[in-house]
């Protein structure tokens, strides 16, 4: 996984939509997965559509299909 398959904080919050205050929070209450490098939030798609799918943090093998799914026809709309 490369620092390019992250998104960063405010692109993020704009994808699910959600404010980017709605969203730090979201990450501090464990709602949504992110990493800190380097001192700024990043996000990978598949954790966004996770929390939009309303998945959660952990997720299932059959969860996990979905959102690849999912993901693969948006950047094919893209």
């Amino acid at each position: 996984m490369s620092y390019q398959d992250f998104i960063p904080h405010n692109i993020a919050a704009k994808k699910i939509p959600v404010a980017q205050s709605t969203l730090y929070r979201l990450v501090r209450e464990g709602k949504i997965k992110a990493v800190k490098p380097g001192g700024k939030l990043m996000y990978r798609q598949e954790w966004l559509t996770a929390y939009a799918l309303g998945f959660g943090t952990r997720l299932t093998k059959s969860q996990k299909a979905e959102i690849a799914l999912l993901d693969g026809q948006r950047s094919e709309g893209e």
